[in-house]
């Protein structure tokens, strides 16, 4: 979350301490040795860690491995405004029920998904809203 916050303020060279840290107590290279090595990455994320919008994607990349399993990446996600670019994949998965291996190592969408725009945005509970009758609905869940 510092990473995230230095970005914001301070630009991505002041948010290369904070990742690092996390970097190195995992025993992974650091950012910039990783994301400026044309041998390691592709050449459109090539020095990706020098600019304020690909250092935010590294740190959110970052943080979705770190805090994999705790629940933090559907907020990161929406946070962002990406929920309807990411929420609208649909779910893969491999055929459970195949007889032999050749045909259990196949991809295929085990669940369609809808992430619509008004979802971003979560219906006020009607008990809050009777509480308090200068309450308006959010947008879309009138």
């Amino acid at each position: 979350m510092q990473a995230e916050c230095e970005n914001e303020v301070n630009g991505p060279a002041a948010a290369l301490a904070s990742i690092n840290k996390v970097r190195t107590r995992a025993g992974i290279p650091n950012v910039e040795d990783v994301w400026a090595d044309a041998t390691k990455v592709t050449s459109n994320y090539l020095n990706h860690h020098r600019e304020k919008a690909g250092m935010l994607d590294i740190i959110l990349r970052e943080r979705s491995i770190e805090l994999a399993f705790e629940g933090s990446r559907f907020f990161d996600v929406r946070r962002y405004k990406l929920a309807t670019q990411e929420f609208n994949k649909p779910t893969m998965g491999w055929i459970g029920n195949a007889g032999n291996a050749n045909d259990f190592f196949q991809l295929s969408i085990k669940q369609a998904r809808r992430f619509q725009f008004r979802d971003n945005l979560w219906p006020i509970p009607l008990n809050d809203m009777n509480i308090n009758p200068n309450l308006k609905q959010n947008p879309s869940w009138e």
